[in-house]
């Protein structure tokens, strides 16, 4: 397994623990700022760099033209699938609560952070499907 599938590997965890965390705040608390609090878990995420730390050990190579060529195309896709999903989600959010005349306060936090999950989440799939096909 290469230093790429194991960091989306562990991206998926991450993505796995943070959603079932704002599930449960979600249904004990309700939209509060206690429950969009369990986004707080996708700092873990900056643990994932520690997939290519030099070892010792390690003689082979880190990175070649296929890995460069499939995380190019994984973040294409990913950031397609984002502003799609983004530019969707605002036109939604904008149609729901055009009759009020504003969108509540609560809502707006939740944008980029989605966001970012959605661009991790294809990102790191896209690196799995990518790599497994090559096998």
């Amino acid at each position: 397994m290469s230093r790429y599938e194991k960091h989306a590997w562990f991206n998926l965890a991450v993505l796995a623990v943070t959603l079932a965390a704002f599930i449960v705040l979600f249904l004990f608390v309700g939209m509060q700022e206690r429950s969009i609090a369990a986004f707080g878990l996708l700092g873990l995420l900056g643990f994932s760099q520690f997939f290519y730390l030099p070892r010792k050990r390690d003689s082979q190579i880190v990175s070649d033209e296929r890995d460069q060529s499939i995380q190019l195309r994984t973040m294409l896709t990913a950031y397609t699938v984002f502003w799609v999903v983004f530019v969707g989600s605002s036109i939604a959010v904008w149609a729901i609560y055009r009759s009020e005349g504003f969108i509540p306060v609560h809502i707006l936090p939740i944008f980029p952070l989605v966001g970012f999950m959605i661009l991790t989440l294809v990102q790191s799939v896209m690196t799995l499907v990518q790599y497994g096909r090559g096998q």
